[in-house]
């Protein structure tokens, strides 16, 4: 079942800490892909069993010191 707008934007106000399906806070978290971008990560909640994929977009760029 995918992950309702609702859940989305709870997920989103919330940092990312739980689980968006159950709101679990032991999740389990694959390396970081990425594609030029935009940038994912595949998580597991060890509480519900659901699978659930972050993704991150190119927001900006810094210059190092």
């Amino acid at each position: 079942m995918a992950v309702t707008e609702q859940e989305e934007k709870a997920y989103l106000d919330n940092g990312g800490n739980n689980c968006p399906k159950c709101g679990g806070d032991d999740l389990e978290c694959d390396g970081l892909e990425t594609d030029g971008t935009e940038a994912w990560r595949e998580f597991l909640c060890t509480k519900c069993d659901k699978r659930f994929i972050d993704i991150y977009k190119l927001a900006g760029v810094e210059e190092k010191s």
